[in-house]
């Protein structure tokens, strides 16, 4: 599974591709079979519907239907299920070796509702049983397994294949309706103070909340602007006493002041 997007925040589409990981010997494509769960805090009350948008041309117009594509057992508990497609084992294609392998299609999860703010759709594939498949006159035969029941031969029975198993490991995942922007109102300044009289200290600045982006700009006494990208960021080189540090997040996010001080050594003369 690759190319996962989020287009609207009701819609997540991504690709789902095949390639032999073991070359020992060419294998063909004639249809594929997967099922795949869902977290179920995604749907966020709504309903799933589950689609395929687009096809591979290159191959057998059998491979290029829906394939029955269903999403079930929500809100709860949803699972994606793509149904075997009837195929001509002489129309089957070779799974390519090299690069991404070979596209098989475009799928789409669309949702009644909005997705979730900030929900992690992670995609975990479910076992097939050998015992329930019954479509076995195929050249080549894979499905959405990660215990090996994968691979069949021409008018074989399907049987467990070390050589053959479709598996995506990590699983893919994206982070629906994420926010554009998120203004910081407030830092905390962790100061390292100098080891010695006159020298020079540090302060590490935690925005909160994270900002979004994490970038913009930030001052010292009024000084010379600076850019930061991370949360929190260093600022070195400051003299022991008083500061005000001034931060500015991008895009458009209000100023505001970060006051700490640096210390020193105190020094006893007898």
């Amino acid at each position: 599974m690759q190319n996962l997007t989020n287009p609207t925040p009701t819609t997540v589409e991504f690709e789902m591709w095949i390639k032999d990981l073991s070359p020992d010997s060419t294998t063909l494509l004639s249809f594929i079979q997967y099922g795949i769960d869902l977290p179920a805090n995604i749907g966020n009350g709504g309903t799933m519907t589950f689609s395929k948008i687009a096809a591979n041309p290159l191959l057998p117009a059998s491979q290029q239907a829906a394939g029955t594509p269903q999403l079930q057992g929500q809100p709860a508990a949803p699972t994606i299920r793509v149904a075997s497609q009837t195929t001509t084992p002489a129309l089957a294609s070779a799974i390519p070796n090299a690069g991404n392998g070979i596209w098989y299609g475009t799928y789409r999860i669309t949702n009644s509702v909005p997705f979730a703010q900030n929900a992690v759709m992670t995609f975990t594939p479910v076992a097939n049983q050998a015992g329930a498949k019954t479509r076995t006159i195929v050249a080549a035969y894979v499905n959405g397994s990660v215990n090996g029941i994968s691979y069949t031969v021409l008018n074989s029975t399907p049987a467990q294949s070390a050589l053959r198993i479709l598996d995506i490991v990590p699983y893919p995942s994206i982070t629906l309706n994420q926010p554009t922007s998120a203004c910081p109102t407030a830092g905390n300044a962790s100061v390292t103070d100098p080891t010695c009289f006159g020298g020079l200290g540090s302060a590490d600045i935690t925005l909160t909340p994270t900002p979004l982006p994490v970038s913009g700009s930030y001052s010292v006494d009024g000084g010379t602007a600076a850019s930061y990208t991370t949360n929190p960021f260093t600022i070195s080189g400051l003299s022991q006493g008083s500061h005000t540090v001034t931060v500015t997040n991008d895009p458009n996010c209000a100023p505001f002041d970060v006051v700490f001080s640096v210390g020193g050594l105190i020094l006893l003369y007898l």
